[in-house]
């Protein structure tokens, strides 16, 4: 039997290409919703121009459940809309209700998570709509047992902070050693250890905050909360303003 366990530590970024639906010129940016590879399930969620969800439930479902059943997993909910605009257009629609059920299967193979990538404003929706609000009902997804690396994008964009934070709850423990926050070019500042309590800080050997300003004094802060922190990337340091990291 070959080992399904990847190195440990493993970089999330050069695992996912730039959004392409076609076939690209560079053969390795073509989107493959689903593959197994070098011991890694990759599941790159998906929904095409004409709003259909790729990789179906039951592609899913054999590959994760049948083929390998042990193999680790790398979720994506990244680029998951042909354009921001459709993505807006999708979240005000019934194309929620048709990802829930992908997220839904994955989520309840938490366990097996090794890396994700998540689009926060999506997850949000995806939460509201599952749970109706009530952050309780959270599934609890069997706990992260290996998930390593997780990255956020549109985390400013949020508006129930403690029901994102709950679900950050579920995906936080002493394993994830690297975290990438991201926003929108539209979010506005916001405090990072107030909108992500849940987040084990001090279990981090890479932090990065990329796309959004961020002031001195909130980098101070994240970094007394980290005990082995190796990388701290900065993409927009800015001055104090300690009115955003106040408790």
């Amino acid at each position: 039997m070959p080992s399904f366990h990847p190195p440990p530590h493993t970089p999330i970024s050069p695992f996912f290409p730039p959004p392409n639906f076609g076939t690209a010129q560079v053969p390795y940016t073509t989107y493959r919703p689903i593959c197994y590879e070098k011991g890694l399930i990759k599941i790159d969620i998906r929904v095409d121009p004409s709003g259909q969800v790729f990789p179906d439930l039951p592609t899913m479902s054999k590959l994760v459940n049948v083929d390998y059943p042990q193999a680790p997993i790398r979720v994506s909910l990244w680029n998951w809309a042909p354009s921001a605009s459709a993505a807006e257009m999708y979240l005000r629609s019934g194309v929620v209700h048709v990802l829930s059920g992908h997220f839904k299967f994955v989520f309840g193979l938490l366990w097996r998570w090794h890396s994700a990538r998540l689009d926060l404003k999506l997850i949000e929706a995806l939460v509201m709509h599952i749970c109706g609000g009530d952050s309780r009902k959270i599934p609890i997804g069997g706990g992260p047992g290996i998930l390593e690396s997780v990255k956020f994008t549109r985390a400013g964009d949020i508006k129930d902070v403690q029901l994102v934070d709950t679900f950050l709850s579920r995906l936080s423990g002493q394993q994830m050693h690297e975290l990438c926050i991201g926003v929108s070019d539209s979010a506005k500042p916001f405090s990072i250890l107030r909108t992500f309590r849940s987040i084990h800080y001090a279990f981090l050997t890479r932090l990065e905050l990329d796309g959004f300003a961020v002031s001195a004094f909130q980098v101070h802060e994240l970094l007394i909360e980290t005990l082995n922190i190796m990388e701290c990337v900065v993409s927009d340091l800015t001055g104090p303003f300690q009115e955003l990291a106040r408790p």
